[in-house]
């Protein structure tokens, strides 16, 4: 094994770590190459080639060494959903075919680097931000015109200066899927199996072109028992991920299918939040069966007691008072209530679920009449008096 360290400026920017290697068996080579950017202090996915002929070696391992180099663009400012960034040595960029270029549509992602006064990064203090990537909608002379696609507020706003400094590296897709796995939030060992998983890829829209969002997600399933589901690469390059459970919408996930083999998704245990709105849709169903029945019978006494068929329209009244009331509906809320918070909860969650009850008991008291009985009762008296 060799590694070949390559220097593109004065200032140490870059090194490039070289693998050919030949298996015990077999008759092909193979060459792994990875980027160490050392101002931003990161690596870029391995990229490898198989070599069947040992002439093509030298060749197939410069142009490894080529696809794995990023070049880098500085942000200079940005604030809302733009950016502004400078390509580094755009100067040397010649022709679209140098590999320092970063042209329109072209993806980077965004490094922050921070600090102390003698310019090191302190501690802990280069972070790549996940789940956020900067989109160049045009390219002048190394000037990049950008947006901004995150999963949070925009992380790279404000201006750079020599204690803050903002960047975005060329992301080169490798053309293999991307394994995203989705954990929970306060137990990552717990996986997150079930869940629904939709894509929306960015459009050119309008005069300018700038990219947005379809307007209708393309489902691509859901997560197996790993808690993982594959993301298939798209020539466009990204595409924006959403995670669904039940009705809930948890995540927006920009992402590259194909940069890295596997990611790793953070989110909210929802299966407690999902079994109490099977459980509260069942109570809605069971409540629209309600107000229906109701509305039928109190229909066919008014009918029979205007018919002056009072013993039948007394049988109708027993079967009303057959019916589910709206205390057996609030008794079984309340069980219900009592078994799920009796399970400590984040309060994010503990408030959705306290949420769909206050739903459930707003409709009970908009559509559900505690008095109809006793009304329909004092309307048999009144005319069986007359």
């Amino acid at each position: 094994k060799k590694t070949l360290q390559c220097w593109i400026s004065d200032d140490v920017a870059g090194a490039i770590s070289y693998f050919p290697s030949r298996p015990d068996q077999g008759s092909s080579w193979r060459v792994q190459v990875r980027e160490l950017d050392l101002h931003t202090r990161t690596l870029s996915p391995l990229f490898e080639r198989e070599v069947v002929n040992l002439e093509m070696l030298a060749d197939e391992s410069f142009d490894a060494i080529a696809e794995a180099f990023h070049p880098i663009a500085r942000v200079e400012s940005s604030e809302g959903k733009s950016a502004e960034l400078t390509v580094r040595a755009g100067g040397l960029v010649q022709s679209k075919d140098s590999p320092l270029y970063i042209g329109s549509r072209a993806v980077l992602r965004p490094v922050i680097r921070r600090n102390n006064r003698l310019g090191e990064p302190l501690k802990a203090g280069v972070v790549e931000v996940d789940w956020t990537y900067i989109f160049v909608d045009s390219e002048e002379r190394g000037q990049l015109q950008c947006q901004v696609w995150s999963a949070m507020r925009n992380p790279v706003a404000g201006r750079t200066s020599s204690r803050t400094q903002r960047f975005g590296l060329l992301v080169r897709p490798t053309g293999r899927p991307t394994q995203l796995k989705l954990v929970a939030q306060n137990d990552e060992t717990h996986s997150l199996k079930g869940y629904d998983v939709f894509a929306k890829t960015p459009q050119p829209l309008g005069k300018d072109e700038k990219l947005a969002e379809e307007e209708e997600p393309k489902k691509l399933g859901q997560t197996d028992w790993r808690g993982v589901i594959e993301i298939e690469p798209i020539k466009s390059g990204v595409r924006v991920i959403y995670v669904r459970n039940g009705r809930q919408l948890l995540a927006r996930l920009p992402m590259v299918p194909g940069y890295y083999p596997e990611q790793t998704a953070t989110l909210p245990n929802d299966d407690s939040r999902l079994k109490v709105e099977s459980y509260v849709t069942g109570i809605q169903n069971s409540l629209l069966d309600l107000v229906i029945q109701q509305k039928v019978l109190e229909i066919r006494i008014q009918g029979k007691i205007k018919e002056k068929k009072y013993e039948e329209a007394n049988t109708l009244l027993d079967e009303f008072r057959e019916l589910t009331s709206l205390e057996d509906l609030e008794i079984l809320l309340q069980s219900k209530e009592r078994e799920i918070f009796a399970t400590k909860l984040d309060s994010r969650l503990e408030s959705k679920i306290t949420q769909l009850f206050q739903q459930t008991r707003g409709l009970m008291a908009k559509y559900l009449d505690p008095e109809l009985e006793s009304k329909l009762v004092q309307q048999l008296a009144k005319a069986r008096g007359r």
